[in-house]
């Protein structure tokens, strides 16, 4: 997700100037321009922050969910008592909205202090970036969620096959 052109301006129409006109010289409008940049850059990062850590805590979350229950074998009685696979699957997938909620509205809130601490205009438009990415995660973990266990337990078995075939075809040098 990019944030490309969401940021207006930095300081208001025509920073630089008292009367809100454009600025006159190439260099000040160089210099608005690099301003501008600064800031779109610096959010184009969080937002970047967001997704990447999100998405880390939607699939450690998401597979963890489902797989520690079966481990812990606490399912089982759960399942036993008048609740359906699809009502635990439910509750489970809305607890993981919740947490990724949370989690989204403490990153965006860093965003937007970092923002402010650095003095640039507080641009509500990144809410429709952030609510992207909020989606995207609810993807990413429910994905998780119902295929978590299958999918790590396959990149175990392909991580173990790789390394098996690394050994396999080291080269020894003797001196």
């Amino acid at each position: 997700t990019t944030f490309k052109g969401a940021i207006v301006a930095v300081d208001g129409p025509g920073a630089g100037n008292v009367d809100g006109a454009s600025p006159g010289t190439p260099q000040e409008r160089a210099t608005a321009a690099a301003a501008r940049a600064r800031a779109e850059f610096k959010a184009d990062v969080g937002l970047a922050a967001i997704d990447f850590f999100g998405s880390l805590i939607a699939l450690f979350i998401g597979v963890g969910l489902v797989s520690k229950e079966i481990e812990r074998r606490s399912l089982y009685p759960l399942l036993a008592k008048p609740l359906s696979r699809d009502e635990f699957l439910i509750g489970k997938a809305a607890g993981l909205a919740y947490t990724l909620l949370a989690n989204v509205v403490v990153m965006t809130l860093g965003l937007y202090l970092t923002l402010l601490m650095t003095r640039r205009a507080l641009d509500p438009s990144l809410l429709k970036a952030v609510y992207g990415i909020y989606l995207g995660l609810l993807l990413v973990g429910e994905f998780a969620l119902v295929f978590g266990r299958d999918l790590l337990q396959r990149g175990i078995q392909v991580l173990d096959a790789l390394q098996g075939e690394l050994h396999s075809n080291r080269v020894s040098v003797d001196l």
